[in-house]
């Protein structure tokens, strides 16, 4: 049997317990909604075949302006899109015109790979393609005498274009810290029908960076 005491040392352990409980799972509300909310340029994700509903085909692209390049590459993968082996990417002066962004898309475009997870499961493990982030990442700090990824990443805009179903849509980021970015509501995303005429896509695409943000601080 208890004394009184021990009864509200009990009471005390409870509502202690309760309130920890009750800011664990507020931590992991908060982790949930960070998860939905940020995406990095590149991650240690593995596609799992078992847990991912079928996609229709699409390819993709991805697109990096700063004050100094245009960078376009491709992109393959399924849901977890990433670079291929080669690395290969298209660098553009800053004020290249449409016809040149529109050409340099596609050309990337059409190298993008469709490729479902079971039959390509080393596409998807990060320990081939962070190193290939890593090597574009001093690839363009080199090229464009960057010192720091602070200074690398300040002023960048990042883009993903993605051609699926009669359809080429460009999708704008806001910047995070460096390498981070963060999802822009749907109705921020650039659509326009499916075309090869390399200057309509060209300005598409500048109009997707355009409504790129910069972070809270340099607004």
């Amino acid at each position: 049997m208890m004394r009184s005491g021990e009864n509200r040392d009990f009471a005390r352990a409870g509502t202690s317990m309760t309130y920890a409980l009750r800011h664990v799972a507020a931590a992991f509300a908060w982790l949930r909604v960070v998860a939905h909310r940020f995406t990095r340029r590149v991650d240690h994700y593995h596609e799992d075949p078992g847990m991912i509903a079928p996609y229709p085909y699409r390819q993709w692209s991805d697109i990096s302006r700063t004050d100094r390049f245009v960078c376009i590459q491709p992109m393959s993968g399924y849901r977890n899109v990433q670079q291929e082996d080669d690395g290969y990417a298209i660098y553009l002066p800053p004020d290249a015109d449409e016809e040149a962004l529109g050409r340099a898309l596609f050309d990337c475009l059409d190298r993008s790979r469709f490729l479902e997870p079971p039959g390509h499961r080393e596409f998807f493990n990060w320990e081939r393609y962070v190193p290939l982030y890593k090597n574009w990442q001093k690839d363009f700090m080199h090229r464009y005498g960057y010192k720091t990824k602070r200074e690398a990443y300040k002023n960048m805009d990042w883009c993903r274009a993605m051609r699926m179903e009669g359809k080429i849509s460009f999708e704008p980021h806001k910047r995070d810290k460096p390498e981070y970015f963060i999802d822009l509501p749907p109705e921020r995303t650039v659509v326009i029908p499916a075309t090869t005429d390399p200057i309509a896509v060209g300005a598409a695409l500048r109009q997707g960076l355009d409504r790129c943000e910069p972070r809270g601080e340099e607004d």
